[in-house]
């Protein structure tokens, strides 16, 4: 299933494209919603997923979830980069906003005024 969301290289080489990196002149921040249950799910092939745990440090968030006897551990690095192990078992790692994913938002803001930037 392709994706309609854009990876960070392309987000840019748009902006820089049509003129619009040049009239921003400022700082821009990619914030990265992701649909935990909804990617665990779809990951461990099915089951009612609850998040039990959360804890962040500066370079990543790491989620510990449950489904009955069942565990799993999903750390979102600030860089994109994703790491899911489910039972002891590494299901995904790797760049989760590089190719698209229907789990995953990419939603883009000016970082000194918090304004969304929208792409045509």
């Amino acid at each position: 299933m392709q994706s309609d969301l854009m990876d960070d290289r392309q987000f840019l080489a748009s902006l820089m494209q049509d003129g619009t990196l040049e009239m921003l002149g400022e700082p821009i921040v990619c914030q990265v919603e992701v649909d935990l249950k909804g990617w665990i799910k779809e990951l461990a092939g099915g089951g009612e997923w609850e998040l039990f745990d959360e804890q962040e440090d500066d370079l990543a968030t790491t989620f510990t979830m449950r489904n009955g006897q069942r565990n799993a551990e999903v750390t979102l690095y600030q860089s994109g980069h994703a790491i899911v192990d489910i039972d002891g078992a590494a299901l995904f790692n790797g760049n989760l906003t590089e190719h698209g994913s229907r789990w995953a938002q990419l939603t883009y803001f000016n970082a000194l005024n918090g304004e969304r930037i929208t792409l045509n």
